[in-house]
């Protein structure tokens, strides 16, 4: 069985989000009159969502949490110019989809600040529609091969010139990662995958789609208010692969954090762990 779909998670992952995260929570709580530093925020209460952060940082009105949650919304996209995208990655991804592959954005971020970021980094969203398959003879990966992709296999990385063993990041060629351990010369902070080895099968190339962004698109997005239950609960992986028309066997995840990596694990389908540079 292959590989048909793709879900990122999106902060952490796709983009390093932290510094625009940081600064945008720093200026929303400094505006009404708190004073939280970044230093603060990223030792204690970074990679939380919102009302969790607002509530542990002692904002006890649900009222006034709801309108900082809206104010942050405003004020993240002044801080875009810190994102980072994990060019590596989306290759890979890229060349995937113009195969035929599937490509979803996973995330418990909120839908605007996914949207505003993603319109940032020049990646659109076309072709979401629920219940569809993934082309028949679309590019894929082996998934028997792909399995100890799912037993922790890692990968490292941000804005890398390389990637990390014998894939290239290419979904048209095979990746072989079970060797690893080079990065590419020249690669600043590379994508590196340590384990599992994954075969890409020919398929159909696809023609650019209307509304493409310059940096090309994904299939859908869900987020953290799409699903009754977000992660660690693999609810949003389960609601992805079942618009999609796909099984856990064919789908492969990436994933930075724990609770994304609980929700990947629980989902049944095979999945890559992101680290980010520091």
């Amino acid at each position: 069985m292959q590989i048909r779909l793709i879900l990122l998670d999106f902060d952490g992952t796709l983009a390093d989000t932290r510094r625009a995260n940081t600064l945008a929570y720093v200026a929303t709580l400094r505006e009404a009159g708190y004073a939280l530093t970044e230093e603060e925020y990223a030792a204690k209460y970074f990679g939380m969502r919102c009302n969790e952060f607002l509530t542990r940082y002692g904002i006890a009105d649900p009222g006034e949490r709801e309108r900082l949650r809206l104010r942050k919304i405003a004020l993240y996209p002044a801080f875009f110019d810190t994102v980072r995208l994990n060019r590596p990655l989306w290759e890979f991804c890229r060349q995937f989809r113009a195969q035929g592959g599937r490509v979803w954005i996973v995330s418990t971020g909120s839908r605007a600040n996914i949207d505003n970021a993603m319109r940032h980094l020049g990646i659109t969203v076309t072709g979401q529609r629920a219940g569809s398959p993934a082309p028949a003879g679309c590019a894929g990966m082996d998934e028997a091969e792909m399995v100890g992709a799912g037993k922790g296999t890692t990968a490292t990385g941000m804005d890398g010139a390389g990637v990390e063993g014998t894939g290239k990041g290419t979904a048209g060629a095979d990746v072989d990662t079970t060797g690893a351990g080079n990065t590419a010369p020249g690669a600043a902070g590379s994508y590196t995958a340590t384990a599992g080895t994954g075969a890409a099968t020919p398929g159909a190339a696809r023609d650019p789609e209307p509304g493409e962004g310059p940096n090309g698109s994904v299939d859908g997005i869900l987020s953290g208010s799409d699903v009754e239950h977000s992660k660690p609960a693999p609810d949003c992986f389960l609601e992805a692969m079942r618009r999609e028309g796909c099984t856990p066997q064919e789908t492969l995840i990436f994933e930075d954090s724990e609770i994304g990596l609980e929700a990947a694990r629980r989902s049944g389908a095979s999945y890559f762990v992101v680290k980010l540079d520091t």
